[in-house]
């Protein structure tokens, strides 16, 4: 779209306006409590969907290009675009049914590490019957502090479904300012805030999705935020933060090992001896009584440590070493590879940070992106795990910041809003319906302003 026309529309009317069509929409192209039938109005809304994450990513930009924002006007427009996904049905994942289904399991004192929603729920049951059939079998992959959380909303909400969601929404939507507050106090800088919370693919997927993602990285970057003062209460109580956002998922653990290094650092100047080690010692010390003790109040015991791996069991289309080793016939043996290249990536980060080359954050988000390139398993969402971080680090060197801004720009397009597989052609069709709002948007807009120019120039010639 040209940049005149760009400049004519003001982003946060148009971001607002993306929100409301994907709120909307949602309530027919959504994640909707199966059965979930494919009618004929399905494609339709999907691509009305997916015009109103065009025109967010439309707003998006168009912000990141202006030079002055205050941290006030960029909230107030960041509550703009989240408004409206509050009251949207669940979009571009099922996760949330999972999140209900394991809390019902959890109310009714079942253990939701023992077996998936189906088997303990009953296969009759409505909760169980919502989550997507690829993780209804699967025990809950989650830690103690998430599996916590969906308990305690479903014996507040008598495990209803609407409220429940709406809860789990408030919580993801909580951890979204406390982001907001991590990455003012981590740098100061307007961008930390463009690139990690008003990223559309932050808005979609955590306020729209309900993720505990946001969760992990609120309790990660908080956590840091006090682990980087130099106090040992600040350094303690930041492990313990850091550790409980492990204990909503692993992927949320690294960073203890980043805070470990800043405190290596200082026992270094201070003449301890083997600091990695004594470092590494009260970092693990922390996290076993952050796991123990959040273990013993939310009554999950400690099952969920062998099921950590359960998500990394399902084929990921979005994983290249997956793609690869299917493609080649050894997918186990490069998915490996990629493990064990993550955490010499990971090694070497910790290692840039022990030696004061590279700042916490920096080195977290640049592990955390090998992660996300090299995992089994990847999601639409899951690239926010580095983009996020790095943008608390100020990571906007002009290359770089594009890079990380068109990678979420084009994750926002690589789930429908049904958090589910369609056909081929329906894919296709939803897809080219949503280019065609495209181009029919930017015609309107251009008739508009040239019936506006129309109207000034006979104004100015009758005066």
């Amino acid at each position: 779209m040209p940049r005149s026309l760009l400049q004519s529309v003001r982003p946060r009317r148009l971001g607002t306006l993306g929100s409301a069509l994907i709120a909307v929409s949602s309530w027919v192209s959504g994640a909707l409590p199966e059965p979930l039938p494919i009618d004929a109005t399905l494609i339709p809304t999907s691509a009305i969907t997916l015009f109103g994450v065009v025109l967010l990513c439309m707003a998006w930009v168009m912000l990141l290009g202006q030079r002055r924002h205050s941290r006030r006007s960029l909230m107030v427009t960041y509550l703009w675009w989240a408004a409206p996904l509050l009251v949207a049905a669940p979009l571009f994942s099922r996760d949330v049914y999972s999140y209900l289904a394991h809390g019902a399991a959890v109310a009714r004192g079942l253990d939701p590490y023992a077996a998936g929603p189906l088997a303990l729920l009953g296969a009759h049951d409505p909760l169980a019957q919502a989550v997507d059939s690829l993780w209804a079998t699967t025990p809950s992959p989650y830690g103690p502090v998430a599996t916590g959380i969906s308990g305690l909303i479903a014996a507040l909400t008598q495990e209803h479904m609407v409220v429940g969601i709406a809860l789990h929404r408030a919580v993801a939507f909580g951890a979204t300012l406390a982001i907001a507050w991590a990455l003012h106090s981590l740098h100061r800088s307007p961008h930390a805030l463009l690139l990690g919370v008003l990223n559309p693919l932050a808005l979609i997927h955590f306020v729209g999705g309900a993720h505990n993602d946001a969760l992990m990285l609120a309790l990660v970057l908080v956590g840091l935020r006090f682990a980087l003062r130099n106090s040992p209460s600040s350094a303690v109580g930041g492990a313990a933060l850091i550790s409980a956002g492990g204990l909503v998922k692993s992927a949320g653990l690294p960073a203890l090992g980043f805070a470990g290094m800043v405190l290596a650092r200082r026992f270094k100047r201070r003449g301890i001896p083997v600091p990695i080690l004594a470092a590494a010692a009260v970092e693990g010390s922390v996290l076993a009584g952050t796991a123990f003790g959040t273990s013993a109040i939310t009554g999950t015991g400690f099952g969920w440590i062998g099921a950590q791996t359960a998500s990394a069991q399902t084929n990921s289309w979005l994983s290249i070493t997956s793609l690869i080793g299917r493609a080649i016939g050894h997918q186990s043996v490069v998915q490996t590879l990629g493990l064990v290249l993550a955490g010499a990536v990971m090694v070497a980060a910790l290692s840039a940070t022990y030696r004061a080359r590279i700042h916490p954050l920096g080195g977290l988000g640049l592990a955390n992106l090998g992660m996300v390139a090299l995992f089994p398993v990847v999601q639409p969402w899951y690239p926010l795990w580095a983009i996020v971080v790095l943008a608390g680090w100020g990571f906007h060197v002009a290359s770089t910041s594009k890079k990380l801004i068109a990678l979420s720009v084009l994750f926002c397009f690589l789930a429908l809003p049904r958090g589910q597989a369609l056909q081929p052609t329906e894919v296709i069709t939803i897809y080219l319906l949503a280019a065609a709002l495209c181009v029919i948007g930017v015609i309107a807009i251009r008739l508009v302003r040239i019936a506006n120019h129309g109207r000034s120039a006979r104004s100015r010639f009758r005066s």
